[in-house]
């Protein structure tokens, strides 16, 4: 049996769950370049030495009907050549371009979504049909939560087919936390972007600041929010107790969480519709031993067991979050203990290799 993985970004720093499935699952070849990916890991393209790239992107703008038959054509040709068995496509938007390919090649498509492919409103109006036919299309379609797989249901998806299998989190890596001194740092990572609100986070931030005067604030991450969020910072005149640390890698975020006392994130429904599936950074800073302060969200509400890992609000409730945060950095030993069970509850259902052997069986079973 050979394995294809199809994802749209390579290069995509936010997406680690995408790369620990290529590490771990060790396909024999794999496709990226957008949602109509193309390029092997070599570079090089489906379409062969004939195709140049203005040419490819010219067709694909202003002939897309013709494009995406060349583009069914070309994969078909690919999949056979390398004698391709099993294609994973990553988000659902992808599974939908190599889903042709996949019936003409007799290649059994693996559909993983992981968000905004199963929520943001112009994407699930836009592919709806398009969906609908893939979902019967496709072995098995891979969610990361039960909303998810709702969604989907609401899409005429098969449940038979539906397994909810969320991306794991290394152990070794982010291992425990194992003192918790009082130097009250809370700490945020991911992309600066509306559904993960930063701006909530921070105007929690500001109320813990009435009581907790000395307390400090990590933000990890980029986006196109970042200057939004480097304004209400400065509106708040709050800048010596807040510190942007832009990108970093998985080892330094592993670094900075264990120098923290408590993991925040506001994570919302945007105005497009845009939701989580369930964020990697919040397994991880649970599977290192830090209480979880969040939203009652999404995959969230499955990785997060209010009150006794964490604690969650409703989306919006920065008040409310603040009073979670306020009574974790009084309470140091509950904040320990809620971060041992969360650490526990990581290593038993979010375990890299436990999930890995999951989404390896979904696929070739």
């Amino acid at each position: 049996m050979r394995l294809c993985i199809v994802f749209p970004n390579p290069k995509s720093q936010s997406e680690t769950f995408i790369r620990n499935h290529v590490v771990c699952l060790k396909p024999y070849k794999t496709l990226t370049g957008g949602f109509w990916a193309y390029k092997d890991e070599k570079g090089k393209s489906i379409f062969g030495g004939i195709w140049t790239e203005p040419l490819r992107i010219l067709l694909k703008r202003l002939f897309p009907v013709i494009y995406a038959k060349i583009y069914t054509h070309f994969l078909v040709k690919f999949l056979q050549k390398h004698q391709i068995t099993h294609l994973l496509a990553e988000y659902g938007v992808t599974g939908v371009k190599v889903m042709r390919a996949c019936q003409k090649a007799d290649v059994a498509l693996i559909v993983h979504f992981h968000g905004f492919d199963a929520s943001n409103k112009k994407i699930l109006q836009e592919y709806t049909y398009a969906y609908q036919e893939m979902l019967q299309i496709a072995k098995k379609i891979i969610v990361v939560s039960e909303d998810m797989k709702t969604t989907l249901m609401q899409l005429n998806a098969p449940e038979n087919k539906i397994l909810n299998i969320p991306c794991g989190i290394n152990p070794d890596l982010f291992s425990e936390k194992q003192t918790f001194k009082n130097e009250k740092i809370i700490i945020s990572v991911g992309r600066l972007t509306a559904k993960k609100s930063p701006m909530l986070n921070i105007k929690a931030f500001n109320e813990v600041l009435k009581v907790f005067p000395e307390a400090q604030f990590w933000i990890v991450g980029e986006g196109e929010l970042r200057r939004e969020a480097e304004n209400l910072v400065k509106e708040l005149k709050i800048e010596q107790n807040v510190k942007f640390w832009g990108y970093q890698t998985p080892e330094q975020i592993s670094e900075l969480l264990h120098k923290a006392n408590v993991f925040i994130q506001h994570s919302i429904t945007d105005v497009r519709g845009d939701t989580e599936g369930t964020p990697n950074t919040i397994l991880e800073a649970s599977c290192v031993g830090l209480p979880v302060v969040s939203t009652f969200h999404a995959g969230i509400k499955q990785a997060i067991e209010h009150e006794k890992t964490g604690f969650l609000v409703a989306e919006g409730d920065y008040l409310q979050m603040a009073e979670y945060i306020i009574y974790l950095l009084k309470n140091p030993e509950i904040a320990q203990q809620m971060g041992k069970s969360g650490r526990a509850k990581m290593l038993k259902e979010y375990n890299l290799p436990f999930q890995i052997e999951k989404l390896q069986k979904a696929i070739f079973e």
